[in-house]
C-alpha cells in the first residue's frame, strides 16, 4: 500500500523530476557489450556508492580556488543540535539542508564545481568530488545548493555509460533501498528508475542512450511536496 501511494506521487510529479536532472550534451558513441552482472560486482557497486570514504579524492595539483564563495567558508562540523535541524542523509554522510561549509567539513575532498550546472528550481552545483570509481567507470559527485543550503546530490558519469551500467547500478540501489517504485527501461532511448526511502529520500537513476548521460540523483523533493498536501 505504501509503495502504491508512493508510485502515484512519483507519477504525478514525473515532469518535475525530469526538470531537476542535469544532462550534458556530448555525443555518446554507440557500442555494445555483453551483460555480465555477478553478485561480486553488485556488492562492489554498493560499496562504491555508499562507503564513507571515496577513492576519488582530488589530487594535490588541483587547488581549491580561494575566490569561490562555496569553498572559501571555514569547515564547520555539525554538532548534535545542528543535526536535529537538518534533513535526512542524501548521500553517505551528507544531509539535506547542509551549508557549503558543513559539506566541506564532512567531505573534505570536495572542490569548487567546474560544471556550474543549474537545476530547474534554481539550485546550482557549487561543490563537487571530481572522481569516484563505480564498477569500471569514472564518475563525479555534484552538490547542488539553493539559498545557501544543500538540495540535491548527483553522481554523474564522466563518460562512456552503457545500458549494462544502468542495470548494475539498479541492482546496487535495490540492495540499498529495496524494490524500485518505478522502472522504465528502454535500450534505445531514455531509461529511468525510482526509489523512495523510509526517511523521505527519493533516488532516481537516469540513463540516456543518445547522449553521454548516466546520473544517480539523491533528492528530498517528493517528501517536501507531500508535506504541503
Amino acid at each position: 500500500m505504501i509503495q502504491h501511494r508512493a508510485h502515484i506521487l512519483l507519477a504525478s510529479m514525473h515532469r518535475l523530476r525530469l526538470a531537476s536532472i542535469p544532462i550534458n550534451g556530448r555525443k555518446l558513441e554507440e557500442r555494445e557489450r555483453k551483460r555480465l552482472i555477478g553478485i561480486a560486482r553488485v556488492e562492489a557497486m554498493v560499496f562504491g556508492l555508499f562507503k564513507k570514504g571515496t577513492s576519488g579524492a582530488a589530487k594535490p595539483d588541483q587547488p581549491v580556488s580561494s575566490s569561490s564563495p562555496a569553498t572559501a567558508l571555514a569547515p564547520t562540523i555539525p554538532d548534535e543540535t545542528r543535526l536535529t535541524q537538518l534533513g535526512p542523509v542524501l548521500w553517505q554522510n551528507v544531509r539535506y539542508g547542509m551549508t557549503a561549509a558543513e559539506v566541506k567539513a564532512v567531505r573534505p575532498e570536495v572542490r569548487s564545481s567546474v560544471k556550474a550546472d543549474k537545476l530547474h528550481d534554481g539550485s546550482t552545483a557549487d561543490l563537487s568530488i571530481p572522481h569516484l570509481k563505480l564498477g569500471s567507470h569514472d564518475y563525479s559527485v555534484e552538490f547542488y545548493f539553493k539559498g545557501g543550503t544543500l538540495t540535491q546530490v548527483t553522481i554523474a558519469t564522466n563518460g562512456g555509460p552503457t545500458l549494462g551500467d544502468f542495470r548494475d547500478i539498479s541492482n546496487a540501489l535495490r540492495l540499498r533501498y529495496g524494490a524500485e517504485v518505478e522502472m522504465d527501461e528502454s535500450p534505445d532511448s531514455f531509461s529511468t528508475a525510482e526509489w523512495l526511502s523510509s526517511d523521505g529520500i527519493n533516488v532516481n537513476l537516469v540513463f540516456h542512450a543518445g547522449i553521454d548521460c548516466l546520473n544517480v540523483n539523491f533528492q528530498h523533493r517528493y517528501a517536501s511536496a507531500a508535506s504541503q498536501l
